[in-house]
């Protein structure tokens, strides 16, 4: 084992902090499994993603299977070197990193479907804050599936107890959380400082493009998605 080093200026040593990793090897020889099983909760989890995927791979072609499993479940793993770069030299690879879009979808579909099963509303608020929870485990808690969870749990909840939820608020206390729980992740975790950059530009910077350029033609929502990625965009271009 040896501590971890910056490489060509990229600091490693503190990528690797950020998740209490502080000692590497690099070339690990008889290596033993000792037990390959997840137990408990996310043992289930785990195995409920896993059937997904084989679901997945088995009705979709390759390289789409990777890639609707990346939008998913945010399981890039798939797609190999040659799509990720793709992605990456055009710079859409946030759309295989979870973010608020899948929880939306889950909230989404949950939404739909409790009204048709006779579910009450309270009931239904519970269900659903189960399934985040349980998705964000899942699919490995990043942080910006933790910030997107925990922003769609507070709404939630703000809506369930008729509390006008400001979002920008929310933003900056589960920020802080979030800190307060891992300070590493401040400095050092590229992931989480681009997904609440994005987060603040779509709460801050669209809504005030949307009221001073309120006369362009909305063309079937296409006005709003410029908007949105020109702010997220604009904001986040510094740091990346």
């Amino acid at each position: 084992l040896e501590a971890p080093q910056p490489i060509e200026g990229f600091a490693y040593d503190k990528y690797l902090a950020k998740d209490a990793i502080y000692s590497i090897c690099a070339f690990p020889k008889d290596i033993n499994v000792i037990n390959g099983q997840v137990s408990g909760y996310r043992g289930w989890l785990y195995v409920v993603k896993n059937y997904f995927s084989q679901n997945i791979n088995s009705s979709i072609a390759e390289p789409m299977a990777s890639l609707l499993q990346g939008i998913i479940l945010g399981d890039k793993k798939g797609m190999g070197e040659e799509l990720t770069e793709v992605f990456q030299k055009t710079g859409l690879s946030h759309i295989v990193a979870l973010s608020g879009f899948n929880i939306s979808i889950l909230v989404g579909m949950a939404l739909a479907i409790g009204p048709y099963i006779y579910l009450s509303r309270r009931v239904l608020l519970i269900i659903i804050s189960f399934l985040i929870v349980a998705f964000v485990i899942m699919t490995g808690a990043s942080p910006s599936i933790v910030r997107a969870g925990c922003m769609g749990l507070v709404l939630l909840f703000a809506y369930e107890f008729r509390r006008l939820p400001h979002a920008l608020n929310i933003l900056l206390f589960i920020a802080v959380g979030m800190v307060l729980n891992n300070s590493k992740i401040l400095l050092w975790d590229i992931g989480w400082q681009l997904s609440f950059l994005a987060t603040f530009a779509m709460l801050k910077i669209v809504p005030e493009l949307s009221f001073r350029l309120r006369r362009w033609p909305a063309f079937f929502g296409i006005r709003d998605i410029l908007f949105m990625t020109f702010s997220a965009t604009l904001i986040t271009a510094p740091l990346l």
